[in-house]
């Protein structure tokens, strides 16, 4: 078996390549509870708690999803807290949501881990 190795790695890149699985599973299942609260926004436009839930649930994606050095989602979730941040967001802005909720569930899918509940660990049969 060959490997090539560009350099020495760090305790930080090492620990991030071991654990790289279990952390995007973790920021799957952040991002798939919020597009279920982005969708239930959009129903009932008027509940500020979820609202404000849904914003700090785009902060913490967003700080997971830079550890994770996934630039592309940790700025769409900011964009995402930032629309929800106005006092009465209007229907588009909650449609926006919404979209961009969806997208960061389509585009963690991609990275090959499934969102929500099946990203936890099975046990073994």
């Amino acid at each position: 078996m060959q490997t090539h190795t560009d350099g020495h790695w760090t305790w930080q890149q090492f620990l991030g390549w071991a654990f790289r699985d279990a952390r995007v599973a973790e920021l799957s299942g952040a991002i798939h509870d919020s597009a279920l609260r982005a969708r239930y926004l959009c129903d009932v436009p008027a509940d500020d708690c979820v609202r404000a839930e849904l914003h700090k649930n785009f902060v913490t994606i967003a700080r997971q999803a830079e550890r994770l050095q996934l630039d592309s989602h940790a700025a769409l979730a900011r964009r995402l807290a930032r629309a929800l941040r106005s006092p009465h967001p209007d229907v588009d802005v909650l449609d926006q949501v919404r979209e961009g909720s969806d997208a960061l569930e389509h585009g963690v899918a991609e990275l090959g881990l499934p969102a929500g509940d099946d990203a936890q660990c099975q046990p073994a049969a």
